[in-house]
């Protein structure tokens, strides 16, 4: 007995172009052409840990690859930028996380992260010199200031007194709140630029 034969395949159907005379042919659905599937991989991903945003990894500064970047702000100017950062529903997706990556991102050792309870200490802190001896807050520091180029921001005015104050060196961040000598009667205290006087 012969089997029976098997109906051949229908061709894809197509219509002619008005436009071009060009036959489009329309093909079966696939996952090529799943709306959600194109979606999920044109959909730009989140960046990875040691990574920064295009935008902001093409600024460099000057003193990046040895932590020495000048600091011109505070540690309470920080705190606010920080708070604005992860208030902000525009422009850069920021959130505790993405911070993190991208604060480390901006240290000469980008692979070691920055502990989500040192980011809690030092969102704690009050004070122009508080929390300002940490890592984070230098890195929180050159983030933004990437960011603030990135964005073609000017400085403010503070940000200007603080240039004028600290000269090229930047704020001593790293010797701030430490043990200071002083004479009997003397009151020594940070002014708002972060300075140590004796009074």
């Amino acid at each position: 007995m012969v089997a029976p034969r098997a109906k051949p395949r229908a061709a894809p159907k197509s219509s002619l172009n008005k436009k071009t005379g060009a036959a489009a042919v329309n093909a079966p659905a696939s996952v090529g052409t799943n709306p959600k599937v194109i979606a999920a991989q044109t959909k730009k991903a989140a960046p990875k840990k040691g990574e920064l945003p295009e935008c902001i990894s093409a600024v460099h500064l000057e003193g990046e690859e040895t932590d020495t970047v000048p600091v011109y702000d505070t540690g309470d100017v920080i705190r606010r930028k920080i708070t604005t950062a992860l208030q902000s529903k525009t422009g850069t997706t920021h959130n505790k996380a993405f911070l993190l990556r991208a604060f480390a991102a901006c240290t000469s050792e980008p692979d070691k992260p920055i502990a989500a309870t040192s980011f809690q200490r030092f969102v704690a802190h009050k004070g122009k010199t508080g929390g300002c001896s940490t890592r984070i807050f230098y890195a929180a520091y050159v983030y933004f200031e990437k960011e603030r180029i990135a964005g073609k921001k000017k400085k403010t005015k503070f940000r200007e007194e603080m240039e004028g104050v600290w000269g090229d060196e930047g704020m001593d961040w790293q010797h701030v709140e430490k043990p200071v000598w002083v004479m009997q009667g003397e009151r020594p205290y940070y002014d708002q630029y972060g300075r140590l006087v004796i009074g």
